[in-house]
């Protein structure tokens, strides 16, 4: 799934599932910006909503450019949206959804140690 209004807004219509065969990607590129715009809220929200189902998005950053409003905020897009996505669920649910990630970052095999690095740890993990 690329990040466009249509496909976030329909993922916020996705009814409980017990199965857990489904898993959604979501592929940003550079036209999502860290401020303004209808994007990130967009995606803000589907992500909040797929969390409250226990099943998170997984989220590919691996399109964006070192320019991207994403890619230029401290801790980078992964960081920066799952702590979006964290404070978003404490806002409406009072906590986090319970063992349940956020976020699923989606990092090549040949990811180096430092694009490792900004991997944000689970939710009640220590970074290390």
């Amino acid at each position: 799934m690329k990040s466009k209004m249509g496909e976030l807004e329909a993922l916020r219509q996705v009814p409980p599932r017990d199965d857990g065969r489904m898993t959604i990607v979501v592929e940003l590129s550079d036209s999502v910006t860290a401020e303004g715009g209808r994007l990130l809220p967009a995606l803000i929200r589907a992500a909040e909503h797929m969390a409250e189902l226990r099943q998170p998005l997984w989220i590919d950053a691996h399109l964006l450019s070192g320019a991207s409003p994403l890619s230029r905020q401290p801790g980078g897009p992964l960081e920066f949206l799952d702590n979006r996505i964290e404070a978003a669920l404490h806002g409406r649910l009072g906590l986090p959804a319970p063992g349940v990630p956020a976020l699923v970052p989606v990092v090549p095999a040949s990811a180096s140690d430092e694009q490792l690095a900004v991997i944000p740890p689970p939710a009640g993990a220590s970074a290390t």
